[in-house]
């Protein structure tokens, strides 16, 4: 089993560009090695298997399209198939090749089921309304009966009764020779009865029911055993191996059938049991003993339906891509594109030994058959360099088997491919020890493989696919630089925050390479600038304020991404912080004079501060409240400043302490104590 990485996009080399290009370029690579890598192209004509391999479809074949949006059921009779459609009530027939033509229509809008009755010919059932219709070659219908429940969802027969399984209620009915109806078994919880599977050897039968889901036997007198209670919401289809193990379909959710319908869910009767829904779906084996397992769980959800191949393999409808899954006789899953449409929702036997399938959200008949093998295709997702980008070289990791394998390529750039982008280049020997892409320039790629199948013993098989493609080095791109200052998450972490600020930014690489800073800090005052951390990757960079004198600063951010190129190629960005004050320390306090004149004191004295504008001044005396006080020009706008106090009354008395605070417009503050003389 292959154990190597998902997609992956690395640096791995530098190159030079073409020529007369002087920008130097990184090599980088795209993977597709694994299952999940694989299954996001389109792989409609291709298989996946489990170990993440593509090899030749399955033999397939397009019988027909259909002029409706679903098709149900398809029943083969003789040379002619006959498809009941939904939404709009109609039966098609289709012979050999030639087109689909409308045999009957209804009024009923959903004909689920339909089957070749050994009594009654051709049986098709319409919903709602729970009628049964007889249908001539000719398209000619007549009532065969009519059953008590709202939908018939199957139909089988057994000699010459028809058993029909319904839904609200739900239960097995029977339709006896003379087109007369009664119910076999009744089912209490479920809401329908989706399936009908016969046991061989016996006249008992297996079902299916939904809301919840339960595999069940039921048998000629009508009793019911129950064989398996899933916990979910539907047990889809059940069948019967050639071994007389029974597979059951499971899904933890509804089948879409409904919501093509827009026919709601109900609640089930008494809250609908304790079914938990899981988000996948999976197939539950029951052995001929009674042994219940979980067999195998669907790669994609829901399950439409289910068939036991004559060598105990299976096929499974599952998903919204068209697949078809295969699950062989030791559980290994191998992924068939089976349909151009989006949903497969039936599997029918072939006369040929073959599968019938139909298709819904644009509903076709095709054949496929799993033991056949044939030439196929499978294209990949499309590839986002992330830019203008060279693709230049592609490696395979294949085997050619008895057949050979091809590849082919294109580019442009749109995301999705159109008219804009280049034809497909090629197909070239896959096989060979590298592949060169031709083109120019161009964001967005996806290669193509041609699988020329020979024999299914001898395959070809492609395991890994490694796409090289060339970038130019684009510099970093840096819009903005922060200074603040750091705030404590605590109260009692203020003192220890004082002065700290960070320095951050925000840079990144169109080519995703790793980036590294250096930082300058340049004071105002004298322009030149010093280098203050190197090599910096997380774009921040803590500063202690404190150990730096008072002033304004900028800082000067450089990013490089040196790391991912080699020397000589590096590209870098610089941008610059806005201005950032630093200031510490409070104004300094100067007293001129104190003059007293009678029973009044003036008192002067300027204030000085190294790096901000003086932003107020306050004085008290006493234990009175602070008072303001003006500078002598009626403007605090400078970083000096000259003020005039005078006091009088008891302010003036001598001996009276004084006390004047100034502070600055980064919150310093200095006091300063005077005694009255």
């Amino acid at each position: 089993m292959k154990t190597s990485r998902f997609l992956a996009s690395m640096i791995t080399a530098a190159l030079g560009f073409a020529a007369g290009s002087a920008t130097a370029a990184t090599t980088s690579q795209v993977i597709d090695d694994l299952v999940v890598d694989f299954a996001s192209g389109d792989y409609t004509t291709s298989t996946l298997t489990q170990d993440g391999y593509i090899i030749p479809p399955i033999e397939r074949l397009r019988l027909a399209t259909i002029d409706t949006e679903i098709a149900w059921d398809v029943v083969e009779k003789g040379d002619t198939r006959y498809v009941a459609t939904g939404h709009e009530g109609k039966v098609f027939s289709q012979k050999g090749n030639e087109e689909a033509k409308l045999l009957t229509s209804f009024s009923e809008p959903e004909l689920y089921t339909l089957a070749d009755s050994a009594k009654h010919g051709l049986v098709v059932a319409a919903s709602p309304g729970g009628n049964l219709y007889k249908i001539d070659d000719k398209g000619t219908t007549t009532s065969l009966a009519k059953l008590g429940a709202e939908m018939i969802w199957d139909l089988e027969p057994q000699g010459d009764d028809l058993l029909v399984a319904t839904g609200t209620p739900a239960t097995v009915s029977v339709v006896d020779a003379r087109g007369v109806g009664s119910v076999r078994a009744k089912f209490e919880k479920p809401q329908n009865v989706l399936d009908i599977a016969p046991v061989p050897g016996s006249k008992d039968v297996v079902v299916a029911t939904q809301g919840p889901g339960l595999v069940a036997r039921v048998s000629p007198e009508g009793s019911v055993s129950v064989l398996v209670d899933p916990q979910q919401e539907e047990v889809r289809r059940v069948a019967v191996g050639p071994d007389g193990s029974i597979y059951a379909a499971i899904n933890g959710v509804r089948s879409p059938g409904e919501k093509f319908l827009g026919v709601g869910a109900k609640p089930a009767p008494g809250g609908g049991g304790n079914n938990k829904p899981r988000p996948e779906s999976f197939i539950i084996r029951i052995h001929p003993d009674g042994f219940a397992e979980e067999w195998w769980t669907s790669p994609e959800s829901p399950i439409h339906d289910l068939s036991v191949r004559p060598d105990g393999s299976l096929l499974v409808a599952a998903g919204m891509k068209g697949a078809v899954m295969g699950v062989t006789p030791n559980r290994d899953t191998l992924r068939h594109g089976v349909a151009d449409e989006s949903i497969v929702t039936r599997l029918a036997p072939a006369k040929d030994g073959g599968v019938l399938a139909l298709t819904g959200a644009e509903a076709s008949i095709w054949r496929i058959n799993p033991e056949k093998s044939a030439s196929g295709e499978f294209v990949s997702k499309v590839y986002d360099a992330a830019g203008s980008a060279r693709w230049v070289r592609a490696r395979l990791l294949a085997e050619a088997g008895k057949g050979g394998v091809r590849i082919a390529f294109r580019e442009g750039n749109t995301q999705e491919p159109d008219d804009t982008w280049s034809e497909w280049a090629g197909p070239s020997d896959a096989l060979a020890d590298s592949i060169q892409i031709p083109g120019g320039y161009a964001r967005f790629f996806q290669y193509k493989l041609f699988l020329d199948a020979a024999t299914k013993e001898a395959q070809p098989r492609v395991d890994k696919v490694t796409v090289y493609y060339t970038s130019p080095n684009v510099a970093p791109r840096l819009n903005e630089v922060k200074v603040e200052a750091q705030k404590p998450k605590e109260p009692a972490q203020a003192a220890a925050a004082r002065g700290k600020y960070d320095v951050t930014w925000n840079a990144v690489d169109p080519n995703g390479d790793s980036l590294v800073a250096n930082v300058y800090l340049k004071p105002l005052a004298s322009g030149a600038r010093s280098l203050i951390a190197e090599d910096v990757a997380d774009g921040r960079l803590p500063v202690d304020s404190l150990s730096l004198p008072d002033g304004r600063y900028r800082f000067d951010v450089v990013v490089t991404d040196a790391p991912s190129n080699p020397l000589g190629t590096e590209a870098s960005v610089e941008f610059s912080s806005p201005v950032v004050l630093f200031d510490n320390n409070p104004p300094a306090m100067t007293l001129q004079s104190s003059t007293r004149k009678g029973d009044t004191v003036t008192i002067r004295f300027t204030a000085l501060d190294s790096a901000s504008v003086i932003a107020g001044a306050e004085w008290r005396t006493g234990t009175k409240y602070p008072r303001p006080l003006a500078s002598d020009d009626g403007a605090l706008d400078s970083p000096s400043e000259s003020f005039t106090l005078t006091l009088s009354g008891e302010d003036a008395k001598p001996g009276t302490l004084l006390i004047i605070s100034i502070g600055d417009e980064n919150g310093n503050r200095s006091f300063r104590d005077i005694i009255v003389e």
